[in-house]
């Protein structure tokens, strides 16, 4: 038997070794850092705690867990929705009934806030533990959901012209409401996009296009290094053979530069993106605003996670980018398969990729 409580500030410093000693596995091995504050993160995405295991041996942090309740969008109403994410076990302790002892604790005490929809995302590769979720966890059933192509994609050079009309960098004042409400306007046609408040683009630099007075498109960009830091640990060959290929072509052109394995990810995120019917060019040329704007101030990608139904894809059609697949699985702690059914069948998921 393992001693699991809930985490506290003086347990930062073994939650951040114990995320480094345990790496996403994957197609692409990645490594979430969370120095210098692992509670960072969670904090951000909304109510959360985190559960951690003990070994009465030592004393010693062996596992943790994660849960996040946040207020996003169901079928058009807003309801609070649970994600489930870091569930780690040292390796040295894996296989010793740990995580089913994080998972058994955290579904009894979620069960007490009478959750309702619940998801969680699993890279590409990294799918059977939802069986061991399902089987001995205690969880309700997930089921696939499609997935998301995490786009890393490339900046572009400052000289390269952008058709840009009725921009603006938004500031507080009424045109942040008003941002505010136009996101919310649109998030309402997703399943389980956030209902944004101020708080969560308090940290973005957000840019809309105006027509007549009125938002018609808009982007907010965030960097999430103070939270999490992005490390590739290891890569398929053909996408060595990519990264290869973009290194020597940057020798003779303007090229952002690409991240080593080992190193950080320097990363800017959207974090909010949308536009009214008819208004995707306006769209498409924010985004790459941003990207000239990642390529000025060095960063590695612009990055957004965009499901594999969403009409949005269309808009980044020949803009160059890497592709990471994460597999999207929804459940139900009230048990309703007929609202589950109906969601994965024509439901449309959003999900902000700076927070995973």
């Amino acid at each position: 038997m393992y001693s699991i409580k809930i985490a506290d500030k003086a347990d930062n410093k073994a939650l951040i070794q114990l995320t480094r000693l345990c790496p996403m596995q994957g197609t692409i091995p990645l490594l979430i850092d969370r120095a210098p504050d692992f509670f960072l993160l969670p904090a951000e995405r909304g109510e959360s705690v985190t559960l951690v295991a003990i070994n009465p041996a030592d004393g010693m942090l062996i596992g943790t867990f994660t849960t996040s309740f946040y207020h996003g969008f169901i079928e058009g109403r807003a309801e609070r929705i649970l994600y489930i994410s870091d569930l780690k076990v040292h390796p040295d302790h894996r296989k010793k009934k740990v995580a089913l002892e994080l998972m058994q604790y955290m579904d009894a005490y979620v069960r007490k806030s009478k959750p309702g929809i619940a998801f969680c995302v699993l890279a590409g590769g990294n799918e059977a533990i939802l069986r061991f979720f399902q089987i001995k966890g205690g969880f309700p059933e997930f089921v696939p959901f499609g997935q998301f192509q995490v786009l890393q994609i490339f900046p572009i050079p400052e000289r390269k012209k952008i058709a840009m009309r009725d921009v603006l960098e938004v500031q507080t004042g009424p045109l942040e409401d008003a941002l505010i409400a136009f996101y919310n306007a649109a998030h309402k046609d997703y399943v389980l996009a956030p209902v944004l408040q101020k708080r969560n683009l308090g940290a973005c630099r957000n840019f809309v296009s105006i027509r007549n007075n009125k938002i018609v498109a808009a982007v907010s960009l965030i960097d999430p290094h103070p939270y999490k830091q992005n490390v590739v640990l290891g890569m398929p060959g053909y996408l060595k053979l990519m990264v290869g290929a973009v290194k020597a072509t940057s020798r003779i052109m303007p090229l952002a530069p690409l991240p080593n394995v080992g190193a950080p990810i320097a990363t800017l995120f959207l974090r909010a993106y949308g536009c009214l019917p008819g208004e995707e060019n306006r769209l498409k040329a924010l985004i790459n605003f941003a990207r000239k704007l990642a390529y000025r101030e060095g960063y590695n990608f612009l990055s957004v996670g965009i499901h594999e139904r969403d009409p949005m894809l269309k808009i980044l059609n020949g803009m160059p980018r890497i592709n990471f697949l994460s597999h999207l699985y929804v459940a139900d702690f009230l048990e309703d398969k007929q609202k589950v059914k109906r969601i994965v069948e024509q439901g449309i998921p959003y999900m902000d990729f700076s927070l995973v």
